[in-house]
């Protein structure tokens, strides 16, 4: 594949990767890494946690082993939004980091603008009962968050914004159990939209699922029971009409 993209003078963006990292580390490397670090003395990367070792080797050799003063790196990021595994996005890159940074030099967000502070004072709460395990047992912690402006808040918010619900079921098989979460969900929808003192309409319902499958597994319970939905949740690429007519000119 290397090969036949440099014929054509083409590149992916994994090879522009593997190729700055190459010839950092390769026997002209210190050198290159003063000029990156000449031409940009200051770096700041958002979403850190969806960075692999790789991409963090290039800002470290730049940035931290070259030991040049005038330099800074920021790196901003949440390993609890660790979503990109799938891209190749490593959080142990981003927990090996934090590592190497003394205390004094990590800071967190403590202030949430966006939520209720009824609902951070419950979600303080449940991860504070988790403790250790509430990352299953790994290093990324939680940081306690209190509201940054309490006074926009209406006091008449519901006094109980985070539910749990424990559900028993003697199914030993996850499908079965995924059914009865789903109806159950289906069930307490239907339950709150015909609560008289909730007063919440369909449109301000959001629920999240892991899966597109699930998603439409659930539209088709609250349509059922004749709840409005729209769902967000999008097919594979590998099942559109598209995909079949490239897989047929493929096989011709």
């Amino acid at each position: 594949l290397a090969r036949r993209l440099q014929a054509r003078g083409q590149t992916t963006y994994a090879q522009l990767i593997a190729e700055v990292h190459d010839r950092l580390h390769g026997a002209q490397g210190a050198a290159l890494a003063t000029r990156l670090g000449e031409a940009w003395p200051v770096a700041l990367i958002d979403e850190f946690q969806d960075t692999d070792a790789r991409q963090w080797a290039i800002f470290e050799r730049i940035y931290v082993a070259s030991g040049t003063s005038g330099r800074a790196l920021v790196l901003i990021g949440d390993p609890k939004q660790s979503i990109y595994a799938f891209r190749g996005g490593d959080i142990h890159a981003y927990l090996a980091a934090r590592r190497q940074l003394p205390e004094h030099r990590r800071h967190s967000i403590r202030h949430n603008f966006r939520s209720h502070p009824r609902l951070l004072s419950a979600l303080n709460g449940i991860y504070a009962l988790a403790g250790a395990a509430g990352f299953g047992g790994s290093a990324i912690d939680y940081v306690d968050v209190a509201a940054g402006d309490p006074g926009r808040w209406s006091a008449d918010a519901n006094a109980r914004p985070l539910n749990l619900r424990l559900l028993h079921s003697a199914a030993s098989q996850v499908g079965n159990r995924d059914e009865l979460v789903l109806d159950t969900c289906a069930d307490d929808i239907v339950a709150l939209l015909g609560d008289p003192d909730a007063n919440v309409q369909p449109g301000e319902i959001a629920v999240l699922i892991d899966s597109n499958q699930r998603i439409g597994q659930l539209r088709e319970r609250l349509i059922a029971r004749g709840v409005p939905v729209v769902g967000a949740g999008r097919a594979s690429v590998l099942d559109s009409a598209w995909a079949l007519d490239v897989q047929l000119l493929l096989h011709a």
